[in-house]
């Protein structure tokens, strides 16, 4: 009788110099490179990259891949290569057996090789895997990018690949681009996009508070880009979210890796998240820590009114506008939600208008605008604050010589320590409210010729910031 026998090498690799090189000790993730030389034998064999369980990225002969990861722990790469007895060959492992124990600041190099009829992964140091990279005549294009998803971490503690069932949480990816031509060690996320050039200068007048909030948690927004062909874009909503995450962390004193940022959310990402009726227990209610976490949501996009029962909706990017009752994630649902979320304090930021109306045309066609009164749940926990950007009867404007919204540039300005009316390092609901209701309705009448007058409910007294 013929037995195949199986085997796992557990292998924590150590991370001398000789081996990963540091990037930066202060880097809050770690750098993982592949690639897989050009070979004659197997050459048209594609070969399926696995990290904890979940695809990563297919690699053919000739491939080449950069991976930013942001989560720290042993996270277990493979290959679908058939099932071959794993073995260890000097520095070689087979394609089951390589585990890494990843540590934010550390380079990692590993070359996919063909050997016989098994696919290894070999690590080299980063002397190797440099010179490698740079080898044209290698590859048969540039490489790839990928980096993980914060909301979706690759490594987690629910991830034990010795067990048959094991079923990794992360489901999601984000895309794969390629690498710049003109410099292959930047990476696109931080390349300033094509269609917003403009940086604005409240990146340089952030407030730089030294105080972590440690137990933190956030939500953040920004939805830009539509898939209907009738849907207009929000052109400034990537802007506005990328400053709002930015000012979270420097000057609230946010972890990035407990904010949970999102481009262009679609429907399941809301629910995802938030929850849905009846079930509120979404990724930011697993995030909360009971009675120690200030929640922060900010969302910049669509909103809209289901025409039949005027309640308001945020519109996903694959919402049918039409039909927004049922591709829509309702407003009424999302405080119902929160509401069950056990905060320190809670502070929902909404730059969007529920009219149906923006600055580029009706969302819902063929039909009179609905101008509506929206109907917000308004918590009376005294540690809520809501701050929206417009009445439900007005449309949220644009601010195009900054690049933002109108209302999310001044909301962040008055961080910036501008709002402090009485200059005490502290600012309060009501010095925002102040502030943000004489230059976003000023501005908006300047620029518009019509009314912008955002709406802010909660305690005036609670302090939002200390700097």
């Amino acid at each position: 009788m013929k037995y195949t026998l199986f085997l796992l090498l557990f292998l924590n690799l150590p991370f001398s110099s000789a081996t990963f090189a540091q990037d930066s000790k202060e880097a809050n993730y770690a750098t993982i490179h592949l690639y897989r030389p050009r070979q004659f034998a197997g050459g048209l064999i594609k070969t399926m990259l696995y990290f904890n369980g979940q695809d990563v990225l297919m690699m053919p002969s000739g491939s080449k891949l950069t991976y930013k990861i942001y989560s720290e722990g042993l996270l277990h790469i493979r290959l679908n290569s058939s099932n071959i007895l794993d073995y260890e060959e000097g520095d070689r492992v087979t394609s089951k057996g390589l585990r890494l124990n990843v540590r934010h600041g550390e380079n990692y190099y590993i070359k996919i090789f063909r050997e016989m009829e098994t696919m290894v992964l070999i690590p080299v140091s980063e002397a190797v895997g440099r010179e490698d990279f740079q080898r044209k005549k290698m590859f048969k294009h540039r490489g790839m990018y990928k980096e993980e998803d914060l909301n979706f971490p690759v490594i987690n503690n629910h991830y034990y690949p010795d067990l048959a069932t094991s079923t990794p949480l992360a489901t999601h990816q984000e895309e794969a681009y390629p690498l710049e031509k003109t410099n292959e060690s930047v990476y696109p996320s931080e390349q300033p996009s094509q269609t917003e050039e403009i940086r604005s200068e409240l990146y340089e007048k952030l407030v730089q508070n030294e105080r972590e909030n440690s137990n933190a948690i956030a939500v953040v927004i920004g939805n830009k880009d539509y898939h209907g062909k009738d849907i207009p874009k929000v052109a400034y909503a990537l802007n506005d979210a990328r400053l709002v995450k930015e000012m979270l962390i420097r000057s609230f004193g946010f972890k990035p890796g407990n904010i949970i940022y999102m481009e262009n959310a679609s429907k399941a990402n809301f629910e995802t998240v938030f929850g849905i009726k009846g079930n509120h227990k979404g990724r930011l209610y697993n995030y909360v820590k009971p009675g120690e976490s200030d929640v922060f949501i900010y969302y910049s996009g669509h909103g809209a009114p289901d025409p039949e029962s005027k309640n308001p909706y945020f519109v996903p990017v694959d919402c049918d506008p039409q039909l927004v009752a049922l591709s829509g994630y309702s407003q009424e649902v999302l405080y119902e939600n929160l509401s069950k979320v056990s905060y320190k304090s809670l502070s929902v930021v909404v730059d969007a208008c529920f009219s149906g109306a923006s600055e580029e045309g009706m969302l819902v066609k063929n039909i009179s605008p609905v101008f509506i009164n929206t109907k917000e749940k308004l918590f009376q926990d005294p540690k809520v604050s809501i701050l929206t950007s417009a009445k439900g009867t007005e449309v949220s404007s644009w601010y195009p010589e900054k690049q933002h919204s109108l209302f999310t540039y001044y909301l962040v300005n008055g961080f910036t320590g501008v709002a402090d009316q009485d200059q005490n390092h502290k600012i309060s609901l009501n010095e925002i409210k102040e502030y943000l209701s004489e230059h976003v309705t000023y501005m908006a009448r300047r620029l518009n010729g019509r009314e912008q007058n955002p709406q802010i409910n909660g305690e005036v007294e609670k302090t939002l910031l200390t700097y």
